[in-house]
């Protein structure tokens, strides 16, 4: 490890532990999602109750677990008294609708009560996931599919299901294996069953952003993408999703359909120079009639295939995943150790530097070259020494200058940079063992 990311863990982790428990958090409250270094002021966004995944779990790890256990009292007394999470819309749907519930906010969620339960923390988080699964699931499901939007002021569900809903599968079977309850797994392989003989799957071995369940006055309302392809999150967490239910039922139609979406990705959206289109367009034949250039999120790409080629067994994946990252590490700045936002740019994106990090320190693992780990760490002591302000860590910094130029907190980010530190602090190899995949398998998973 390079002296300067050795001597920096500890501090790092320090820093922002503080940020979080002593200036992020009103009193009585939870903490604020963001904040610009230079003016101090804190734009609205939703609350950061629907990122509870990216921040609770990585600050109990690092110790503030009585910050973390009053945050849990003050969700779980929100939920038991019926709130929801709701985002506003924007313009003039706002004077028509109150809100909406993006069932996307409820597996991050979820997720992270149940990370708190993988942390050791038994009973009150795991009761609670469970509660609040079970009534999600009853609001927006509709013919085995997870509806994406929810009208509450008139207990509407809209018909459409995005794709990312595939993340109840994980979470379902992470709900089985710890509460022991059958309807969980049963849900888990409905819901996989849906995607597994998805037309639009079936044609072009991908996933649509949307899948529209049928026609509906509401439908107007929500934005879908029936004929375009996103691969992150959306073909990520059904190819996840898929891994999930091979390892829990060894059933090979999800070994098949794994393969045959691998075979899709390097058809579709991985590009001549190596890395991944962000977004493909296909017509009603299945031809592809539009892309839209990678950018930083083929992270999640390099995680996923990490991750197949652990568990089955399989280095085909670990071509794959070397391909997209070679072409990254490429762009990466030999002033800074950062990465672009996108080829090309000059900007850097503070999460997407984080999750690369992880991304690179896997397939190192894997593949046993250090070339990859030396690059996460370049990547990573760039992140210490020039996104940090004195109000957090900034979004986005010129990769050749490391100036500012981004001057946005989300405070989030600055907690979901507690996965590597953390990690490179205890020393112990991520993937443990092929059955269960190990502790830091399953608290660094990329969802």
């Amino acid at each position: 490890m390079c002296a300067l990311i050795s001597s920096d863990l500890q501090e790092v982790q320090r820093e922002i532990v503080r940020f979080f428990t002593e200036v992020y958090t009103p009193r009585g409250g939870v903490p604020f999602f963001a904040v610009h270094a230079r003016t101090g002021e804190r734009p609205a966004f939703h609350s950061m109750l629907a990122e509870f995944a990216d921040w609770a779990p990585f600050l109990y790890l690092a110790g503030a677990v009585p910050y973390v256990k009053e945050q849990f009292e003050i969700l779980a007394r929100r939920v038991e008294s019926r709130w929801e999470l709701t985002t506003p819309y924007a313009g003039w749907k706002r004077a028509v609708f109150p809100a909406r519930v993006n069932v996307f906010h409820y597996t991050d969620l979820t997720l992270g009560l149940l990370d708190l339960s993988d942390l050791g923390w038994q009973g009150p988080p795991l009761t609670l996931a469970d509660r609040m699964f079970r009534k999600v699931v009853a609001r927006h499901e509709e013919n085995g599919w997870i509806c994406q939007w929810r009208l509450p002021a008139w207990n509407v569900r809209v018909p459409v299901a995005e794709t990312t809903s595939a993340l109840f599968v994980e979470l379902a079977l992470d709900l089985a294996e710890k509460t022991g309850d059958p309807a969980y797994p049963a849900w888990a392989r409905q819901w996989g069953d849906r995607f597994v003989t998805l037309p639009f799957f079936g044609q072009t071995g991908v996933f649509p952003e949307h899948v529209v369940l049928r026609e509906a006055f509401w439908n107007r309302f929500v934005r879908t993408e029936p004929r375009s392809a996103r691969l992150a999150k959306h073909n990520l967490a059904v190819a996840a999703a898929f891994l999930a239910l091979w390892r829990a039922t060894r059933e090979m139609k999800f070994r098949q359909a794994i393969d045959w979406w691998h075979q899709g990705v390097r058809r579709h959206f991985l590009t001549d120079s190596g890395g991944a289109s962000s977004i493909v367009a296909f017509s009603e034949k299945g031809e592809v009639v539009g892309r839209k250039p990678p950018h930083i999120k083929n992270h999640g790409m390099t995680d996923l295939l990490c991750d197949l080629a652990f568990f089955l067994e399989d280095p085909v994946y670990l071509e794959t995943a070397r391909r997209v990252v070679d072409f990254w590490i490429s762009q990466q700045s030999a002033h800074t150790g950062l990465l672009p936002f996108e080829p090309g740019s000059r900007v850097s994106y503070l999460d997407g530097e984080t999750d690369w990090t992880v991304a690179l320190l896997k397939l190192s693992e894997l593949t046993g070259e250090q070339s990859y780990r030396e690059s996460a760490f370049r990547i990573l002591a760039g992140v210490f020494r020039h996104h940090r302000t004195d109000a957090g860590f900034a979004n986005g910094v010129d990769i050749e200058t490391g100036e500012v130029v981004d001057d946005l907190v989300e405070t989030r980010y600055g907690a979901l940079l507690l996965k590597p530190v953390l990690f490179l602090q205890a020393g112990v190899p991520l993937y443990a063992d092929r059955k269960r995949g190990g502790f830091w398998w399953k608290i660094l998973l990329d969802r």
